[in-house]
């Protein structure tokens, strides 16, 4: 998340979704002092937290002054085709293991996608994602912009779809963009094979990101490469 007072924005920071290139480009703006950077323990939850990935709930729980700036402050963020989500989020969960076995998955789009197919239907749960930190990644696009069934990010853009971006977003981005030092090197600008999902993976994932397919205008959106 960027906090900012002088600009009176706040920055949404749901991963995968573009936020760590949206991120760099709107620092010099963040007034936190990097505050929402990186992991703390938070012994109310037992657990270490990721500043950057807040929920709105967790937000409202653990930091109220800054969940109340979000009544004062023009607050926005980005969200993603569900589909490319997950594979970038799986992507993203590999770098936690070994450097040899993430490379030997990635490296092998056929076993990315057999890997990843046993992985979603056990890992997509509400109690393994709420549960454990390292699936921060697959919470859903939601829980980062609702809380109690209500909006409470005053702009959500899609990422794919920047002609369509606020105005105001361009303008603190200035006339550069968003930079692309940030891209995933194994990915480049190509899209995940999700037509590769098997149907059991297929029914899981639009299961449990069922509102994010309503919420965000991707109720049709099918896998595809």
């Amino acid at each position: 998340m960027i906090l900012s007072d002088r600009g009176r924005f706040i920055f949404i920071h749901n991963p995968k979704a573009g936020g760590m290139s949206m991120r760099t480009a709107l620092k010099p703006w963040d007034d936190s002092e990097g505050f929402f950077d990186g992991w703390r323990p938070y012994p109310a939850e037992g657990r270490r937290l990721d500043r950057m990935h807040l929920t709105m709930a967790q937000l409202r729980r653990h930091h109220p002054k800054a969940f109340a700036k979000l009544e004062s402050h023009w607050s926005f963020g980005f969200v993603r085709d569900p589909w490319q989500r997950l594979c970038s989020a799986f992507s993203q969960h590999l770098t936690l293991n070994s450097p040899q076995l993430r490379d030997s998955i990635r490296g092998d789009r056929d076993l990315f996608f057999a890997v990843l197919n046993r992985f979603v239907p056990r890992a997509l749960t509400p109690e393994a994602v709420g549960g454990d930190v390292k699936l921060t990644h697959f919470i859903p696009q939601s829980a980062f912009f609702t809380l109690d069934g209500r909006q409470i990010a005053a702009e959500i853009a899609r990422l794919e779809a920047p002609e369509r971006w606020h105005p105001r977003i361009a303008e603190l981005l200035g006339p550069g963009g968003p930079p692309r030092r940030n891209a995933n090197p194994d990915k480049g600008a190509e899209r995940y094979e999700t037509e590769r999902l098997n149907q059991a993976a297929r029914d899981r994932v639009r299961a449990f990101y069922e509102e994010d397919f309503a919420r965000f205008g991707f109720a049709d959106l099918q896998p595809a490469g």
